[in-house]
């Protein structure tokens, strides 16, 4: 079958809310709940912005329903669900696993060979055949983590390091544009002192707006103090902060303790070690930016009164 056959046959599949409500035995009502309070189920939209619902919404709203005739709280229920179904495709449904590793492979080769037109060509069919979930965990962040670990073997430049990584991060900044608007909650999230690439942030920001969460980014180079400042002005219902290779002063680990009594604070990298998470009361995410994102999503958080204690 050819890819337009395919893709023809698929969007005559999708379905209005009304008749997937009938399809899964779930309320129209409660699947915008969900869908607003944890991004679950994520349908498409018409050109009408009619929701529409595949097979994918099906698969997840059943993992929803298993885990809450278990008893799960269902911001539990979400977080599992979304584990269990992040890597699976949008239309068309019958893609195979090889096409998303082919145009991978297509994206790191454009990416390597300084050619920004191919690569944006692999990051636009890879977005139009997989969910962002599964573009970012299986093809995104692995190349981005490829390059740092090439770079540091001899295997690649300085340069193709560096133009591969900024048309990455472009892109994913790009696809940011307007994240901070909208009526879900809203999160804070930075990149660490010293640090210089926001691609995982910026991935971990794009999965919780996926999930029907606000984002506030301030970039990379962030200080603690300015964290403080921004979440003070903000009130966020919780704050991320990556830290991948910076050491944190006595200062810097006092103002994240101040922060973290005040809004749920989660930190990540590979210089957020448990210890660290620990003295500052803190709260540890997975290594995975998608998974990390269902976790953030599901635990929730709380939009506090900051006092100006949090900030200094």
């Amino acid at each position: 079958m050819s890819v337009e056959s395919q893709m023809a046959r698929d969007s005559s599949s999708l379905l209005r809310i009304g008749s997937f409500s009938r399809s899964v035995g779930v309320s129209p009502e409660t699947l915008r709940a969900w869908e607003e309070r944890y991004g679950l189920p994520a349908p498409g939209r018409s050109s009408g912005g009619f929701r529409l619902y595949s097979e994918r919404d099906t698969r997840v709203v059943a993992e929803m329903k298993r885990h809450l005739s278990a008893g799960l709280p269902a911001s539990e229920a979400a977080r599992r669900a979304s584990e269990v179904t992040a890597a699976t495709t949008l239309e068309p449904a019958g893609s195979a696993p090889s096409e998303l590793e082919r145009l991978s492979g297509e994206l790191a080769r454009a990416c390597l060979g300084f050619d920004a037109v191919a690569a944006h060509r692999s990051l636009d069919g890879l977005l139009a055949r997989f969910s962002l979930d599964a573009v970012l965990r299986e093809s995104v962040i692995p190349f981005v983590l490829e390059l740092d670990a090439r770079y540091a073997q001899g295997d690649i430049s300085k340069a193709q390091e560096h133009f591969s990584a900024k048309l990455i991060e472009g892109r994913l900044l790009a696809m940011a544009s307007g994240w901070e608007l909208g009526h879900g909650p809203l999160a804070l999230i930075a990149r660490g002192p010293a640090e210089r690439h926001v691609v995982g942030i910026t991935a971990l920001g794009l999965a919780l707006h996926a999930r029907g969460w606000r984002i506030v980014s301030l970039g990379n180079a962030v200080s603690t103090a300015v964290l403080a400042e921004a979440a003070a002005a903000l009130t966020p219902h919780l704050v991320v902060m990556s830290i991948g290779t910076a050491r944190l002063t006595r200062g810097e680990r006092d103002t994240l303790r101040a922060l973290a009594g005040e809004v749920p604070l989660y930190l990540g990298g590979a210089a957020a070690t448990s210890r660290l998470i620990a003295a500052v009361g803190a709260r540890p995410l997975p290594r995975d930016v998608v998974s990390a994102a269902s976790h953030c999503a599901a635990a929730g958080g709380r939009q506090p009164a900051l006092t100006a204690a949090a900030a200094r």
